[in-house]
């Protein structure tokens, strides 16, 4: 029997975690056997080299991309949500009809990689076609008839712990596995390459106002400190929410838009500082406790925040300017105690390998696709 074909839908414009972690689950799920589509408002973020080494070595993975018309795409309520939604239901139903008319691929499953609201035109053309939905969440999910009605119909929700509950409560039918990130092995990040003789502070995120980048450069300036600080930020596009200004480097602030060269840049520093309000993951944090850097977190009760402990494993600062910006002090006095909590916070990521902490997720999925190709023989 030919190999199952699953397409997955991707209406984020923008690369951050959420895309990374999808990408890392399909990774795991592709290695199962089953082949992959990406239908994306943003296919060089899936084809690019930037993006290449978090996806990693994707057999059989094909990228499709599509527009959208420039006020649509920022529509997140109303009529015009209603009609950007359906446009691309349209275009999602013609690709898996030319893929099915022309190379003969019959899709089994579709996946939403962002987020019932987002990824409503999936549910739209299972809704046409009974092709069953395996739905990715990666934080919180806003309450809407729509949502609700939409999550019905999912065969499968794989969603972060902190999601878990609040999702019950909108359904008990609801078929619901824990998304457990982890990095792929063959994302693991460079590891760390300078010492805590001088203070290297870096900050990772998109603009987005609840990542707290302003936050970020106050307490820097306000803090009594030698240290330089190196700041990474990604624009979000077609979004409704609050964004802070693009930074510019000054001082002994540098800024770089999306560098190419992230992971040799990360090596170069060793204290990556997270100004984010109640992140649901934070895949960033990961990837800087695997890259052997100090971790500074606001203590805000999030996912990190209950793992990690204080001068243990990372640095945990009261949430806000004065907070972070007296811990940058203190981190300044302290110098010789620093190399020992940024080890054993690398010792912490050990358990976030992609092979295991998928596992539960790409089991799930193959267990749905299992039952359609059961669905389908009994048919033949």
């Amino acid at each position: 029997m030919n190999r199952q074909h699953i397409v997955a839908l991707d209406s984020i414009p923008y690369y951050g975690g959420s895309k990374a972690s999808s990408a890392t689950f399909l990774n795991e799920l592709n290695k199962t056997g089953v082949d992959i589509s990406v239908y994306s408002c943003n296919r060089a973020s899936w084809t690019s080299a930037k993006f290449s080494s978090r996806i990693g070595q994707v057999k059989a993975c094909r990228a499709y991309s599509f527009s959208e018309f420039g006020f649509l795409s920022r529509a997140e309520q109303g009529l015009a949500y209603y009609l950007r939604h359906l446009l691309i239901s349209l275009k999602l139903l013609l690709l898996i009809i030319k893929m099915r008319l022309i190379n003969n691929t019959r899709t089994s499953a579709l996946v939403g990689t962002s987020g019932p609201g987002v990824d409503i035109a999936i549910y739209a053309v299972s809704y046409i076609t009974g092709i069953p939905v395996i739905q990715l969440v990666h934080g919180p999910v806003a309450h809407s008839r729509l949502i609700n009605l939409a999550l019905a119909r999912a065969q499968l929700v794989i969603a972060l712990e902190s999601e878990i509950d609040q999702l019950r409560l909108r359904s008990k039918e609801l078929t619901i596995v824990e998304l457990k990130n982890g990095l792929a092995e063959h994302c693991w990040p460079s590891q760390r390459q300078v010492s805590f003789e001088k203070l290297r502070l870096y900050w990772c995120a998109s603009l987005l106002k609840w990542k707290g980048l302003d936050v970020f450069i106050e307490a820097v300036k306000l803090a009594e400190h030698t240290a330089c600080a190196e700041i990474h930020y990604i624009k979000p596009k077609n979004t409704e929410l609050s964004t802070s200004r693009a930074p510019v480097s000054h001082g002994n602030i540098t800024a770089r838009e999306q560098p190419h060269n992230l992971d040799l840049l990360r090596s170069q520093q060793n204290i990556f500082v997270s100004t984010s309000d109640n992140e649901p993951f934070g895949l960033s944090i990961l990837e800087a406790l695997a890259a052997g850097l100090l971790v500074v977190i606001p203590k805000d009760g999030a996912y990190w925040d209950q793992r990690l402990s204080d001068k243990q494993n990372c640095i945990k600062y009261p949430a806000g300017v004065t907070g972070l910006s007296r811990t940058i002090s203190w981190m300044e006095n302290n110098k010789s105690e620093l190399e020992g909590i940024a080890n054993a916070g690398r010792q912490q990521a050990d358990y976030y390998r992609a092979e295991y902490c998928f596992s539960d997720a790409v089991c799930a999925a193959t267990k749905v696709l299992e039952q359609v190709k059961n669905s389908e023989l009994s048919r033949a």
